[in-house]
């Protein structure tokens, strides 16, 4: 207003000294001048938007009180218990800012590239999967995604299934630095508004404070599973003391043999105390089941169906009717023999566990996706969605009797080891699929 009573009284002063016909001119040409910078603001969709912007954060009333809504987010997301319950949370306090009518959270999985959705509220075929260039793009840009606005018309238009089948209006990537560690898909809000800047702001704000609770609550478990780990060192310890007295019992048996061996008494109390002591010996070994994790892996190039197919054989479970083996093509690649065993006995074991011996195990070999597969098939029990995401392979987690729960822990820190992955589709009531990949030999 200053800037404006100044102009004003300078062109006065002007036109007294100057005469009216100078007033005139100025404000001709002051009229000319405005007409072209308002058709530039018209025409031009970058100086329109920085003008709305403008207008809207100097002119208007705030759209949000962002104290209130923040502490209102860290307060729902706080002191939650579990990590379900904190993606519960998070999602919820998605769809609340902004009043969105549903919302699906998406993660990426510790040492993989793929993004799983981990959380769906009131949104359309969630396992659908994310296109690439729809990563790329938001790690790229680091941009809050509207459907609707011009500017990503080409990405719509390459994701335009993704969005389609999730219903998606806004996609807000959950960023660690530089790295995309998840995103947010919402639907449209309930009045079907626009969005302008204050909602990516607000969006902007609440997903940093959301990847910070995800971080915190990943470190915290794998401090947890450190933990277990060290506890089972220390049990360990105290088994193999248990392990020291049951020999030591039998060192004493075979002593007093040689004075008591021809006592009838005798010999029925030391068979019965070799029974005994070796029971417990059997029960403590197989509860002694390490992690072993070699210090390099002894890589050899071989043909990945010959092998297992011979590793089959020489374990002579192809007498088992239930099982069979299938090789789609050759698979060269490079694997640490001795590790791979662990894995695939593991995994057939377990299959024909499932099956109780009643059902039908098949192995198959083949490539998908540049890398060699190991599909272990079986239609046996299967398991709960919630037991593979929250247990199957966490140490020490197990629904058998007699398990100790670390075999499939094993198995995935051998595959991972090989840069390979370890994956599982499974239906309760139907069977199971568990799928080794490893690279393909290149050379």
């Amino acid at each position: 207003m200053g800037i404006y009573l100044l102009g004003l009284g300078l062109l006065g002063q002007g036109m007294q000294y100057l005469g009216p016909e100078v007033g005139k001119n100025i404000t001709t040409f002051l009229g000319f001048a405005g007409a072209i910078l308002v058709l530039i603001v018209i025409f031009s969709e970058r100086l329109r938007r920085k003008t709305v912007v403008f207008l809207n954060k100097n002119f208007f009333k705030q759209k949000y009180d962002y104290r209130e809504q923040w502490l209102q987010f860290t307060q729902r997301i706080s002191l939650k218990h579990s990590f379900d319950e904190l993606l519960d949370a998070i999602a919820a306090g998605f769809k609340e800012a902004i009043e969105a009518r549903g919302v699906a959270l998406w993660l990426k999985e510790k040492g993989d590239e793929e993004y799983q959705s981990v959380r769906v509220v009131n949104q359309v075929n969630p396992d659908i999967k994310p296109d690439k260039e729809l990563v790329d793009f938001l790690k790229e840009t680091k941009w809050i995604l509207d459907v609707r606005d011009p500017k990503c018309k080409d990405i719509v238009s390459v994701a335009k299934g993704f969005i389609n089948e999730t219903r998606a209006s806004l996609i807000v990537p959950l960023l660690n630095i530089d790295d995309l560690m998840g995103f947010l898909v919402l639907e449209d809000g309930l009045a079907d508004a626009d969005y302008n800047f204050e909602d990516y702001d607000l969006l902007k704000n609440l997903s940093k404070q959301a990847m910070l609770a995800i971080l915190n609550a990943r470190l915290s478990a794998e401090l947890m599973e450190a933990k277990e780990i060290e506890a089972m060192g220390k049990l360990s310890s105290f088994m193999l003391h248990d392990l020291k007295n049951a020999t030591s019992m039998l060192s004493l048996i075979v002593q007093n043999a040689e004075e008591h061996i021809d006592n009838p008494e005798f010999q029925r109390d030391a068979i019965k105390a070799i029974s005994n002591t070796s029971e417990k010996m059997k029960a403590m070994i197989g509860k002694l089941k390490a992690l072993p994790r070699k210090s390099s892996l002894q890589l050899e190039y071989s043909d990945l169906g010959y092998y297992i197919k011979q590793l089959i054989s020489q374990l002579n479970l192809n007498g088992n009717s239930g099982l069979s083996f299938r090789e789609l093509e050759p698979v060269a690649t490079r694997f640490d023999k001795e590790e791979i065993t662990k894995v695939i006995v593991n995994l057939i074991i377990n299959a024909l566990e499932s099956t109780e011996g009643q059902g039908k195990v098949e192995v198959v070999i083949g490539t998908e996706h540049n890398m060699g597969f190991v599909r272990v098939s079986d239609n046996g029990c299967g398991m709960s969605r919630e037991f593979i995401e929250k247990r199957l392979f966490m140490p020490f987690q197990t629904t058998k009797k007699k398990g100790l729960g670390i075999g499939l822990y094993q198995c995935k820190m051998i595959v991972e080891a090989h840069s390979g992955k370890l994956k599982v589709v499974s239906r309760e009531g139907i069977g199971s699929d568990f799928i080794l990949y490893l690279p393909l030999n290149q050379g």
